[in-house]
């Protein structure tokens, strides 16, 4: 009986085919641009900066911080604003303020020096951080009251 090598060497070609395909280059994700500056928006600068954190990769680390920066600044300005008015905050409310901005800042610093390993929690209490802020800010608002 006479054994035919055509099913063996069919076999061996597609297994190299295979092989070819499988060491094809597989082209690389294309990489975040993390020299652009994150940008605050206008009407709430804060939930502008929550929702490019929610998305934002480990290395715009530094680009958060410094938009944190420029949200403070927006915070200091409203501040500014309404007492300009001449509005008066209630005690309990200005305390939770003031307590808030100082734990979104220690969030956000701890945001910029994180490591790969433990970006996603940091970015997390950042997050946290500037809803607590945003809310603390809100209740500031609706509890001032104008000077007697």
């Amino acid at each position: 009986m006479k054994k035919s090598f055509l099913p063996l060497l069919v076999l061996l070609s597609a297994g190299g085919l295979s092989t070819a395909f499988s060491q094809a280059a597989i082209p690389e994700p294309e990489l975040p641009n993390v020299d652009q500056p994150v940008v605050l928006t206008g009407a709430d600068p804060l939930a502008s900066l929550e929702e490019q954190l929610n998305s934002g990769p480990f290395d715009r680390r530094g680009a958060f911080a410094t938009a944190f920066d420029e949200a403070e600044r927006t915070v200091d300005a409203r501040l500014s604003e309404m007492r300009a008015r001449g509005l008066v905050f209630a005690d309990e409310a200005e305390s939770n303020l003031t307590l808030a901005r100082d734990g979104s800042r220690q969030a956000f610093r701890d945001l910029s020096l994180t490591t790969n390993e433990t970006w996603q929690s940091a970015r997390h209490n950042a997050v946290l951080a500037l809803r607590k802020l945003r809310g603390s800010l809100g209740a500031l608002e609706r509890t001032a009251t104008g000077r007697p």
